[in-house]
């Protein structure tokens, strides 16, 4: 697929079943034929891979936004940094890869899947609280609807962060953090386990965490899990 970005900004392509799905950390995403929606889109950007640090919140903000043109109107939530979630229960997810172009940028590959009618045999695979598309909506999912939906929601997403950043999608993530204000505990790709109060994100995407002692740390990458009381 990269190979053929060069004729044009962005290339998206669907699938009806993943083989070798992957999510965070290289873990296995359930998949079912033909029942949920798979989509990754190439998009080019003239930065460099470091200039867009914020671009796993902007496309989980763009797929709210679709979602919420689709119908679900209440309950969507962002768990940072690429999980979109319904009242507590991940219903989304985020991968993405960038690829430095020698001429200069770089090429973004971004994954998204959505749940839409998971079968019992793909349930028993999940290890965590999820939902789908036609639990919320009580109706099966309208795919070619919510495909149309994402992209055109999408693509004008990923040209405003191109140009002005992840600044004008702050106070929209703020409005549906389902993190803030949550005792949590990150674990860093080094192996580090932190644990405090979630404050939200930096203007930079990072996120803001309240340890024990009352210092805020910044952190760019990990994996967040809720302690609930």
């Amino acid at each position: 697929m990269a190979k053929r970005a060069n004729a044009t900004q962005a290339i998206a392509c669907f699938a009806e079943y993943l083989s070798a799905a992957r999510g965070q950390h290289g873990r296995q995403w359930a998949t079912s034929f033909g029942r949920n929606l798979y989509c990754s889109v190439l998009s080019i950007f003239e930065q460099p891979p470091a200039a867009l640090l914020g671009i796993s919140l902007v496309v989980a903000i763009a797929v709210v936004r679709a979602l919420t043109q689709y119908g679900i109107t209440e309950g969507l939530q962002l768990k940072w940094p690429n999980d979109i979630y319904w009242k507590g229960r991940k219903l989304a997810g985020i991968l993405i890869e960038s690829l430095p172009r020698t001429t200069g940028g770089c090429d973004v590959i971004i994954g998204i899947g959505i749940n839409g009618t998971l079968p019992p045999c793909a349930v028993m695979q999940i290890s965590q609280p999820w939902v789908d598309i036609s639990t919320i909506t009580h109706a099966p999912l309208q795919r070619n609807a919510l495909a149309s939906t994402v992209l055109n929601t999408l693509l004008p997403v990923l040209s405003q962060f191109s140009t002005a950043g992840l600044a004008p999608f702050l106070p929209e993530w703020k409005q549906y953090d389902f993190l803030i204000d949550k005792t949590v505990t990150l674990h860093s790709p080094a192996g580090k386990i932190v644990r405090g109060i979630l404050q939200g994100i930096s203007e930079q995407g990072a996120l803001l965490l309240r340890t024990e002692d009352g210092t805020i740390c910044t952190y760019l990458s990990g994996e967040v899990s809720v302690r609930f009381a």
